[in-house]
């Protein structure tokens, strides 16, 4: 595998000793932030946002910052809790030890730690661990790893073909601008009536998440919009049903009514 990678800016840069600490500071920080999850000592406190914050969350960065410190003295960093040290230096971590923290304190394990690594201002090398699930997602622009297996993007163009994933699927106006990119009358329609039904139905937001990518050689997910329409459908057979029952149990009322009345 090709250890360098080109930013545009600069000349070919040797990823190398990189890609191995970034995998070190994951697995670290992975290993200070477990003991903590569902951890009923653990003190959740907001920011001025009102974003929930963790001694996780701080502890866990300033593992990695001391590290990033030690090994490469004369690399910035940018991070989610402790800001900007030397932001304008040719190579710059990015750092986010809790990605989820609402998720974290609830007992729910989709939350992951993100670093990542500029260089002269482009990204060139970039993780996703999730410490609980056990899964390192490393890539650097050319190719993608799961826990060290090549994975891709499905093979497809068409969008409704494709999977939306999203954690918010009750704010549509975040997926304004993908019905604009959606050049295809079709298309457009699609992803139109994807937006209608999200607003009210987020209960079905569960199966539009799904991840994007999958491991080489695994099978191939199949689209979301017909799972959606059935089950919409099966909702809506249910509130037929429930129509129903409920003009029979007025029916026999206003006959018991009308018998008590008779008497």
């Amino acid at each position: 595998m090709d250890s360098g990678v080109s930013t545009g800016k600069s000349a070919k840069v040797d990823l190398s000793p990189y890609r191995t600490f970034i995998q070190e500071l994951a697995r670290e920080s992975g290993d200070f932030i477990r003991p903590l999850y569902r951890h009923g000592s653990v003190a959740v406190e907001f920011k001025a946002d009102q974003s929930p914050v963790t001694e996780a969350d701080r502890g866990a960065e300033e593992l990695m910052r001391a590290r990033i410190a030690q090994r490469f003295p004369q690399h910035g960093i940018i991070g989610e809790e402790f800001g900007s040290e030397r932001a304008d230096a040719e190579f710059v971590w990015v750092l986010d030890p809790v990605d989820g923290t609402k998720s974290f304190i609830t007992g729910v394990p989709l939350w992951g730690t993100l670093i990542a690594l500029l260089h002269r201002g482009q990204p060139v090398l970039g993780c996703i661990h999730q410490p609980i699930l056990n899964q390192l997602m490393l890539g650097d622009g050319r190719e993608t790893t799961l826990n060290d297996r090549p994975v891709r993007c499905r093979a497809t163009t068409r969008i409704e073909d494709s999977t939306l994933l999203t954690s918010e699927p009750g704010q549509v106006s975040k997926w304004d601008r993908l019905r604009c990119l959606a050049a295809p009358r079709q298309t457009r329609a699609h992803v139109g009536r994807l937006l209608r039904i999200l607003p009210g139905r987020e209960r079905l937001g569960r199966h539009l998440c799904r991840s994007h990518h999958e491991p080489v050689g695994h099978r191939r997910a199949r689209p979301d919009y017909p799972r959606i329409r059935w089950h919409h459908q099966r909702l809506e057979r249910r509130r037929g049903v429930s129509r129903r029952i409920n003009r029979r149990r007025c029916h026999a009322r206003i006959t018991r009514a009308r018998n008590h009345g008779a008497r």
